[in-house]
Order: C-alpha cells, then sequence, then structure tokens
C-alpha cells in the first residue's frame, strides 16, 4: 500500500469520514467500531497497534474506543 499522505482522524459516532482512507493505523491495539465504505452496519473490528489496515473505513465511532487511542488514515 502506497500513500502520499496521513492525517489524524477524529473519531465521531455519526459523522461519516470527508475522504475515505485507503488504510488506517492505530497505537493503541483493542476494538475498534468501524463502518466500512460498502458495509451499512457499525462493526466491531481488533486492530493491532503499529501497523496499517487495509481497511477502507467511513466512520470511526469514538464510543468503546480504547483508551488514549490515535487513528491516523492514509490517503493516496
Amino acid at each position: 500500500m502506497y500513500s502520499s499522505k496521513s492525517v489524524t482522524i477524529t473519531p465521531n459516532d455519526s459523522t461519516p469520514l470527508a475522504n475515505i482512507p485507503i488504510g488506517i493505523a492505530v497505537s493503541v491495539e483493542g476494538s475498534y467500531n468501524l463502518q466500512l465504505l460498502n458495509d451499512a452496519t457499525v462493526k466491531a473490528h481488533y486492530l493491532a497497534a503499529g501497523i496499517i489496515h487495509p481497511l477502507r473505513v467511513k466512520i470511526v465511532q469514538a464510543t468503546g474506543l480504547p483508551s488514549g487511542a490515535v487513528v491516523i488514515g492514509y490517503y493516496q
């Protein structure tokens, strides 16, 4: 996966991201409530810290976010 920029994603329970990333990375390992681009519902996904997960995420919920977690989106 190649990206030309990365930005910190601000989690929000209902507002979709303005730009859909090609992948995300998290600073804290744990369960994240995500809605993927072509999925109608939010589902829990267990993500490992420090690696880029090739997920096209539309919503990253603040509810249930691991304590101290930072979510980074990677874009082309």
